[in-house]
């Protein structure tokens, strides 16, 4: 069966199906003219659509939407005013906060002031300090949001697809959610950090961190030494590097800090739960003073410490003296034991305080004379003073003997160990001391390292404080990557290439 075209009265081709057997030729339409010319064929006609009922007509669905979404937007702007009014409705944080005034502004100018919305989310979101293009779209997104679902904008920060917390699994949850109850009077967000670390970390992650950190990566700067470093100063490495070679590179930076710990030093800001709040004691207790030396090579030297219960009623205070005895008996024979000094040299760097300074015994220091003549203090030598031009001799001692009177880096990881651990006794200080100057990780010294040694080349080229910030930061493992705002040193450069007075018209923050 075949479709067959037969032609209509509106001259376009109707479609007949059925066999080409029945339907008759040219020939026979011919011959067969005699037997009736008047008659004509017996053509299909078109069949042609009705128009269909609606139960409602379009006009009036159109009228009905248009009378439900002003509804709604009244509804809304309603309710988002009254939990603006609320004093205690509880935002996310400011910028929630300033976007739900943006969903007033903006449902205000579309119900009151019967602005379209794209007009208003534009004017909205440049009176909010939003961009006026991509400021308007992001309105209209959470305004619409908000007439729908009664929810107002969160963060997105930390949401991108490339990223994955620990928190979407419900078990690890969950076994957060129950640390967090049993260590509520000692919890903050760097001891769950470490708390997840220590016990959700598989064995083979740490395993292949270990790896890389002990293996590839002291191979790679191996490589470095020999293959880029070297080459530069002069030196050919042909075998490797020995002994030799290194050999003019045994300066050991060796630096010497104090600091005081006391017995009810804790945290000052804790996580706790809602309605609670713990007791404190009064005073900061009674307190230790230690005085101690790092390196990169071994880190924390332990013997070459000293320390002492500082106090009026206890072992007194730290002075120069002090220091000088511990520098010969303690932190140079400590470092001596660890380094062959035949080819290590310690470069001490310590900071100037007047605890650090010594003077002789008979030395003019006002701070050593009593206010009366007499009693327990030093034998002076003579002082002189000038009068008219000449040099006067002037004794400290009278006739008979008797003297004239007179009327903190290494410590910041230190003190956060002991405040995680503070139980507000000092005997347990006392226990706690050497456990927390043995927490600190040699990587950590050896970085802090490395940043003095940038310090020191950045005033070596004579920049001044922010300049000197500046050259540092380009050498931190933390990089400003947003592509939404102009960093500090594109900033500088387009200032440099436009002049003092010229005008990039770029906003740097």
């Amino acid at each position: 069966m075949y479709p067959v075209p037969r032609v209509n009265d509106t001259g376009f081709h109707a479609p007949v199906y059925g066999y080409l057997s029945d339907v008759e030729s040219s020939e026979s339409d011919s011959d067969s003219g005699d037997e009736g010319g008047d008659e004509s064929e017996t053509r299909a006609q078109p069949v042609r659509n009705k128009r269909r009922k609606l139960d409602v007509p379009v006009r009036e669905q159109v009228r009905l939407k248009k009378e439900k979404r002003a509804k709604d937007r009244h509804d809304a702007l309603t309710a988002v005013e009254k939990v603006i009014s609320l004093k205690r409705t509880e935002y996310q944080g400011p910028l929630q906060a300033k976007r739900t005034q943006v969903i007033q502004s903006t449902l205000h100018l579309v119900v009151r002031n019967s602005r379209s919305l794209m007009e208003a989310s534009a004017m909205a979101a440049e009176t909010h300090g939003f961009a006026a293009i991509w400021g308007s779209r992001l309105t209209r997104k959470w305004t619409a949001e908000w007439v729908k679902r009664r929810e107002l904008p969160e963060s997105e920060r930390g949401r991108h697809a490339k990223t994955w917390s620990l928190l979407q699994d419900p078990e690890i949850k969950e076994e957060l959610v129950a640390y967090l109850r049993s260590n509520k009077w000692s919890m903050d967000p760097a001891k769950l950090v470490q708390y997840s670390e220590s016990q959700m970390v598989t064995a083979e992650m740490r395993k292949y961190v270990q790896t890389a950190v002990n293996k590839e990566m002291p191979r790679g700067l191996k490589k470095y030494l020999e293959v880029e470093l070297f080459p530069r100063i002069g030196y050919k490495v042909s075998r490797g590097i020995s002994l030799a070679t290194a050999r003019q590179f045994q300066l050991i930076l060796t630096p010497h800090d104090e600091m005081t710990a006391q017995a009810n030093d804790a945290d000052k800001s804790k996580w706790v739960l809602k309605g609670e709040m713990p007791i404190r004691k009064k005073g900061v207790g009674r307190g230790i003073h230690r005085s101690d030396i790092i390196c990169s090579t071994v880190g924390h030297i332990d013997d070459a410490g000293e320390g002492m219960e500082y106090g009026k009623n206890y072992e007194g205070y730290w002075d120069g003296a002090r220091f000088i005895k511990q520098l010969e008996v303690r932190i140079i024979p400590a470092f001596e034991r660890r380094h062959d000094r035949n080819i290590y040299r310690a470069l001490f760097l310590i900071d100037n305080s007047q605890g650090h300074c010594a003077y002789s015994e008979d030395a003019l220091v006002v701070n050593r004379m009593n206010w009366r003549s007499g009693g327990k203090q030093a034998l002076m030598r003579d002082g002189w003073f000038m009068h008219a031009g000449q040099r006067i001799p002037q004794k400290m001692v009278l006739p008979d003997g008797q003297p004239k009177g007179m009327k903190i880096f290494f410590w910041g990881a230190i003190k956060k160990y002991l405040r995680k651990h503070c139980d507000y006794t000092f005997e347990g200080l006392r226990q706690r001391m050497d456990d927390a100057l043995r927490s600190v990780d040699i990587m950590t010294i050896r970085k802090w390292e490395r940043r003095t040694y940038r310090w020191l080349d950045a005033y070596r080229q004579g920049l001044d404080c922010k300049d000197a910030q500046v050259e540092v930061k380009k050498f931190s493992t933390r990089q400003y990557k947003s592509h939404r705002r102009v960093g500090e040193r594109m900033g500088r450069a387009m200032d440099m290439a436009h002049g003092p007075s010229g005008s990039s018209g770029a906003a740097r923050d």
